[in-house]
C-alpha cells in the first residue's frame, strides 16, 4: 500500500480513483508491467493484500490495504470481468 500513497503524493492517482475503476486499472498496468505471471487478492482480516507470482513464488506488492479500499477493488475487478464478488 505505500507505493499507493507514493503515487497519490506524486498525482500519478486521486484519492477518489482509488475508490474507482481508474484505481483497478492502475493496477492491472502495474501487474502487466510487472512481469509477473499470476496476480492474488488476498482478503485478511482487517482488508487485504495483493501478490504478485514471479518464478513459482508469491511476492506481495500492496500489503495492509484498508477494508473499504479493498471491496471497492474487489468489486471493481468483478465488474470488469463480469464476474460475481
Amino acid at each position: 500500500y505505500k507505493e499507493v500513497k507514493l503515487a497519490l503524493e506524486r498525482g500519478v492517482i486521486t484519492e477518489n480513483e482509488l475508490n474507482s475503476t481508474s484505481f483497478t486499472k492502475f493496477l492491472l498496468q502495474d501487474f502487466v508491467l510487472s512481469g509477473a505471471s499470476d496476480l492474488h487478492l488476498q482478503s485478511q482480516r482487517e482488508g487485504g493484500r495483493i501478490r504478485y507470482r514471479f518464478n513459482k513464488k508469491l511476492y506481495t506488492r500492496f500489503d495492509k490495504i484498508p477494508a473499504h479500499r479493498y471491496r471497492n477493488l474487489v468489486n471493481a475487478i468483478c465488474t470488469l470481468t463480469g464476474k460475481d464478488a
